[in-house]
C-alpha cells in the first residue's frame, strides 16, 4: 500500500477549490455577455474634448473629494457585477444632497447629483444589472423595469473592467443644507429645501465651458442636458432622472424586445470552407463579415418596427388589404417603407406607386408617403411630391422620414431612438 500523505491531499483539495472557484467567477461574467452586447456604450479611445478630475476640481475650488473606486465583484455568491471599494466612508454613506463625477483612468465621464446620498444612488445604478438579457438566482429573465440610465452605466462600466481594466473612480461634492421659512396655516415652518439639479446644471456648464460638451456618459441621460444655464431660474433646469412621457418609455420597451427578437433570428451558425491559402484569422474575419451581413439584411424589418410601433403610427405587417408597411392610426398618413434607394427597381417603383395611388383615390385626405430610410449617399433632395395616376405621393428619405414619423407632441425623438435602436443591434 502506497505512503498516505496528508499534506499531499490537502494541498490537491485546495487547488480544486481555486479551480472550482475561478471557474465560478468566470461563468458570473460570461452569464453577462449578451447584456453587454446591447447595453455597453463605446469609450471614446481618446481624450479628445476630455477634462481630467484634477484640472476640473480645481475650476471648482476643490469641492469634490474621492470616495471610491469601482471594481468587479468576483463574489459568486452575488449576482450583480461590479462595487464599491469605499475610501472614505462618511461621504459615502451620508444621506444628503451630492453632485458626483465618475472618473475613468483620470477623466470624468459622468457628472450627477442625487438628494439620498451616494450609497443610495450606486445602490440605484447596481439595479442597471436586471435587464432582460440577463437571469436571476431562480434562472428565469429579469422584466427588464431597470432605469435605461442605469443599464447604460452599470455595464458600459462593467464592459470596461473586464476588458481594459481602467481605473474607475467615485468623487463627491456634498452640497450644504438649505432651508426656507413658509407659513402654513397660521404657522411659520422651516422647510429643508432640494438644490442639488441646480448644483448639477451649474457643474455641466462649467465642464461645456471647458471641453466645448458635456460628459460623455451624461449623452445616455434621459432626457439629455440641453442648453443649462447656471443664472436660469428652476424652471428653466433640466433634471437628469426627469423621464420622458409614459407612452415614450413604453415605445422603448417594447421596441427593445422587437429589435432584440429580429436580430437573435440572425444567430445562425457560420460555415467556413477550408481553402488552401485559409488560415484562422481568416475564418474569423469571414465569420465576421457573415454575421454583419446577416444583421444587415435584417434592417429593413427593424426600420419597419421601429417606424410602425411609434405612439399613434401602427405597423400593417403582412397581409393587409391596402398591401402597405405602417399607417396613423387615424388614417391621416400611410406609409410603404424601403430599406434603401437601390431596392426599387423600375418594376417595384411601378409596384409602390401603384399601391400607394390607389390608396389615395379611395381615402382622398390621407397622405401617402413612399418612404426610404437609407437614401443615395450625398442625396440632398430628401422630400418631394410625386404626381402619379393623377394622384400625389409625398416621397420622404432618410433624416426626413424618421422625423416625419418619430415625432409626438411637438418634439423630435429621431435622434435618441436611432441611438438606441443602434446599441440594441450592435
Amino acid at each position: 500500500m502506497a505512503d498516505f500523505n496528508i499534506d499531499d491531499l490537502t494541498n490537491q483539495l485546495q487547488s480544486n477549490c481555486v479551480i472550482e472557484e475561478k471557474n465560478g467567477k468566470d461563468d458570473k461574467f460570461l452569464q453577462g455577455e449578451d447584456a453587454r452586447k446591447v447595453w455597453a456604450k463605446c469609450l471614446p479611445k481618446d481624450d479628445v474634448e476630455m477634462i481630467k478630475v484634477d484640472e476640473f476640481n480645481d475650476k471648482c475650488n476643490n469641492q469634490f473629494v474621492k470616495v471610491g473606486t469601482i471594481v468587479l465583484d468576483e463574489n459568486i455568491d452575488c449576482n450583480t457585477t461590479i462595487k464599491v471599494k469605499v475610501k472614505n466612508n462618511e461621504l459615502w454613506g451620508k444621506p444628503s444632497e451630492n453632485i458626483y463625477l465618475i472618473v475613468r483612468d483620470e477623466y470624468i465621464m459622468k457628472i450627477g447629483g442625487t438628494r439620498d446620498g451616494m450609497s443610495g444612488r450606486w445602490n440605484s445604478y447596481k439595479c442597471g444589472h436586471c435587464v432582460q438579457q440577463r437571469k436571476n438566482k431562480k434562472g428565469v429573465h429579469y422584466p427588464g423595469k431597470m432605469s435605461v440610465t442605469n443599464a447604460y452605466l452599470y455595464h458600459t462600466i462593467e464592459k470596461d473592467l473586464l476588458d481594459n481594466q481602467s481605473v474607475w473612480e467615485i468623487y463627491v461634492w456634498n452640497l450644504p443644507p438649505m432651508y426656507v421659512t413658509q407659513e402654513i396655516l397660521g404657522t411659520q415652518v422651516k422647510i429643508k429645501t432640494q438644490t442639488f439639479h441646480a448644483y448639477e446644471s451649474c457643474c455641466i456648464t462649467k465642464f461645456k465651458e471647458l471641453t466645448g460638451q458635456i460628459p460623455f456618459l451624461c449623452n445616455n441621460c434621459d432626457p439629455q442636458y440641453v442648453n443649462v444655464k447656471c443664472e436660469d431660474t428652476e424652471e428653466n433646469i433640466t433634471k437628469e432622472d426627469e423621464k420622458e412621457p409614459e407612452i415614450i418609455e413604453k415605445y422603448l420597451e417594447d421596441i427593445k424586445d422587437a429589435v432584440i427578437k429580429i436580430t437573435e433570428s440572425t444567430k445562425k451558425d457560420y460555415k467556413y470552407d477550408e481553402t488552401v491559402f485559409g488560415n484562422e484569422k481568416v475564418k474569423e474575419e469571414m465569420e465576421i463579415a457573415y454575421k454583419m451581413k446577416q444583421l444587415q439584411m435584417k434592417e429593413g424589418d427593424i426600420a419597419q418596427k421601429v417606424l410602425g410601433m411609434f405612439p399613434e403610427w401602427e405597423d400593417l405587417k403582412t397581409g393587409h388589404s391596402s398591401g402597405l408597411d405602417i399607417k396613423k392610426k387615424d388614417n391621416s398618413c400611410i406609409m410603404e417603407i424601403k430599406n434603401s434607394w437601390n431596392t426599387c427597381n423600375s418594376g417595384s417603383q411601378k409596384a409602390v406607386l401603384d399601391k400607394l395611388s390607389n390608396y389615395k383615390k379611395k381615402n382622398p385626405n390621407t397622405v401617402c408617403v413612399w418612404g426610404i430610410v437609407n437614401p443615395r449617399p450625398n442625396s440632398k433632395k430628401l422630400e418631394e411630391t410625386i404626381i402619379y395616376n393623377g394622384e400625389h405621393i409625398l416621397k420622404l428619405q432618410g433624416t426626413r422620414l424618421l422625423e416625419y414619423v418619430l415625432t409626438y407632441d411637438g418634439k423630435s425623438y429621431k435622434d435618441k431612438i436611432v441611438t438606441y435602436v443602434k446599441n440594441i443591434m450592435y
